[in-house]
């Protein structure tokens, strides 16, 4: 049996995990936590189950008596858990099309049961706050050096290595209060690398960190990688003639945490360098949802097992 939530309701797939019997309908209160036998009404058909969820939302399970449903109690608390839509905050810098592309899946249900609870962005005249007002999603700017982090013009590198130890520190807590904490953060054109400061907190309260990087695992890391591999491509030095991108895990390592989902792109002698860039933003788009959907399903089914 599983579940997952769509466009408020909740669906319910497979026989009772209690008895694996359609006999009595029982009824979970999402609120009280409770299951109450419905011994009148008719049983659930076979495949899914559709019911409104809201503020006292039921899930319907079956069971004969009440030492029977005990599994199906068990069962409730997942689907309780599974319920309330994972939380995600959504960094960016610039256009915010890969934003874009988050909110469109959420919406769809591409992305199951979760919710952007939050924009953040580094630079003032970000589109990504347009598409942000356009969803209704609250945003933030944070800045290092607007925020009086670090100096404008700083050349100390210790300076400026302080600056950002007290940047990253401060945007975790910021990050780590109340309604404000989320389960996955997904950097989605940031341009910025985060250093321990940030990314250890983070992890100790068990909030995932995804990246989407244009450039296979081990290849271009950092900034202009696309570029990077055009050039190498030009030059013959490109292995196979592909580059690709891919999502994965955010550790203190320049795009070198571990990989959650790789697509190979290969590179056309018909094409200049803005061509390709399009057409690499174009699998950019498909693979950070798809990605975000993958680990989203991971923090889903882990909230259920606890």
């Amino acid at each position: 049996m599983a579940a997952n939530n769509t466009n408020g309701t909740i669906c319910v797939h497979g026989d009772c995990p209690s008895t694996g019997r359609l006999d009595d309908v029982w009824v979970f209160d999402v609120t009280s936590q409770t299951w109450t036998e419905l011994p009148a009404a008719p049983p659930p058909a076979r495949g899914d189950l559709r019911l409104p969820l809201s503020a006292r939302s039921c899930i319907a399970c079956t069971g004969t008596t009440a030492s029977e449903s005990k599994a199906a109690r068990s069962f409730g608390s997942a689907l309780h858990a599974m319920a309330d839509p994972c939380r995600i905050v959504v960094f960016a810098s610039g256009n915010g099309s890969n934003f874009q592309a988050l909110i469109d899946a959420v919406k769809d249900g591409r992305i199951p049961n979760s919710k952007i609870i939050r924009l953040i962005v580094n630079r003032a005249k970000a589109y990504a706050t347009t598409r942000a007002d356009n969803a209704g999603i609250p945003w933030e700017y944070f800045n290092l050096i607007s925020h009086g982090f670090q100096a404008k013009g700083e050349q100390d590198p210790v300076k400026i290595q302080e600056a950002r130890n007290k940047y990253d520190a401060a945007l975790a807590e910021k990050l780590l209060k109340g309604d404000y904490k989320p389960e996955l953060v997904i950097l989605a054109g940031w341009m910025y690398v985060f250093g321990k400061a940030f990314l250890d907190p983070l992890e100790a309260a068990g909030i995932k960190i995804i990246n989407l990087h244009p450039a296979l695992p081990g290849k271009y890391d950092g900034a202009g990688a696309i570029e990077r591999a055009y050039q190498d491509f030009k030059a013959g030095r490109l292995e196979n003639n592909r580059t690709g991108i891919m999502v994965h895990y955010v550790i203190d390592q320049v795009d070198r945490g571990e990989p959650i989902l790789v697509r190979e792109i290969e590179c056309r002698e018909d094409e200049d360098l803005h061509q390709l860039e399009e057409r690499i933003h174009k699998n950019e788009h498909e693979l950070i949802v798809e990605a975000a959907a993958l680990v989203v399903k991971q923090i889903l089914e882990q909230r259920s097992r606890q």
